[in-house]
């Protein structure tokens, strides 16, 4: 039924078998995937759905979350769960699952939303990370060719890094100081040069 109103339904997946049961049911993206085994990945991959991965989030309601009231015991739980998640990644990268990129982090964390680079790039590569951001989010937005690159007739949506990211992609977190221009939709919302 969405696909004849063009457009898509996304889930809030975890396990393995709940994500399995969503590219059933015709689910484009499954957010999270935190419990994806091989299995399922190449499931996922052969299906042509995305997987959008929160590896930012399971991190920092780790180390902030008993801060914000979060209890102890399931804070010491997200450890274990964050290399899961890492583990997901990587299996579902391998299986050639269209990995998108986000994160579930609003009100006090919602700050910390560009580590869900660092800690891609840590499982993936810089480059992976930057794709997953950028064209990957696209296609997952049925925009392929609109957003996600720089070419001629693609919406301006523009960063000037102060720095190689490829070579140190945690320029990409502290709410933009390391970006000299950000440009928005071909406005200047930002320029230091």
């Amino acid at each position: 039924e969405a696909a004849t109103r063009r457009t898509y339904v996304m889930a809030h997946a975890h396990t393995a078998s709940a994500a399995r049961r969503c590219v059933d049911f015709g689910v484009r993206s499954i957010e999270h995937g935190t419990l994806i085994d091989r299995e399922t990945a190449e499931y996922v991959a052969a299906s042509d759905a995305f997987v959008v991965p929160t590896l930012s989030t399971i991190h920092m309601m780790k180390e902030k979350g008993p801060g914000l009231g979060l209890q102890k015991i399931f804070a010491d739980k997200l450890g274990t769960l964050f290399e899961d998640a890492q583990q997901a990644v990587s299996v579902c990268h391998e299986a050639g699952v269209k990995l998108g990129l986000g994160s579930d982090l609003i009100g006090p964390l919602h700050e910390y939303q560009s580590m869900e680079l660092v800690l891609r790039a840590e499982v993936t590569s810089p480059l992976d990370a930057l794709h997953a951001a950028t064209r990957t989010n696209a296609a997952l937005l049925q925009r392929d060719g609109e957003l996600g690159t720089v070419a001629e007739g693609a919406i301006a949506d523009l960063l000037l890094v102060d720095g190689d990211p490829l070579s140190n992609i945690d320029l990409l977190q502290h709410q933009g100081a390391h970006l000299a221009v950000i440009m928005k939709d071909g406005n200047l919302h930002k320029c230091t040069l």
